[in-house]
């Protein structure tokens, strides 16, 4: 049997898996994978055959249509923004929907790669490349 669940903000389904790397030590215990994100989503992504989507342009602002799937106005008007910029809103929206799980009083703290040269933080994407 497969568990999905109502995505909190796009109108489309999100599957429910367990993962290996997910503890209940910290936070609520429920992570979200964004396979064109990072190196280990991207694994689980491909393990699980999940889209490996990535709605970033290499300037860190959500792509034209990219949020088009969502219901909500105040989700759809972030396309464009910088995700940076974005996050707050975000958070903002999911506080005011009472669908945000975790609150700064009980927010983990993530530590993100910052690029050595600049200092400014690093947002991975999925890309096609050749070598």
């Amino acid at each position: 049997m497969k568990l999905v669940c109502e995505h909190p903000f796009m109108d489309r389904p999100s599957p429910v898996f367990a993962g290996s790397h997910v503890t209940l030590e910290t936070g609520t215990g429920i992570v979200h994978i964004a396979p064109g994100h990072g190196a280990e989503d991207y694994e689980f992504g491909q393990t699980h055959h999940l889209e490996t989507l990535c709605p970033i342009d290499d300037a860190g602002r959500f792509l034209k249509d990219s949020l088009k799937a969502s219901p909500f106005e105040t989700i759809r008007a972030l396309e464009g923004v910088n995700v940076k910029e974005a996050n707050p809103l975000i958070v903002a929206f999911m506080k005011e929907q009472g669908i945000l799980l975790n609150t700064v009083t009980d927010a983990v703290v993530h530590s993100y790669p910052h690029c050595w040269r600049c200092k400014k933080p690093i947002i991975f994407r999925a890309t096609q490349q050749w070598f």
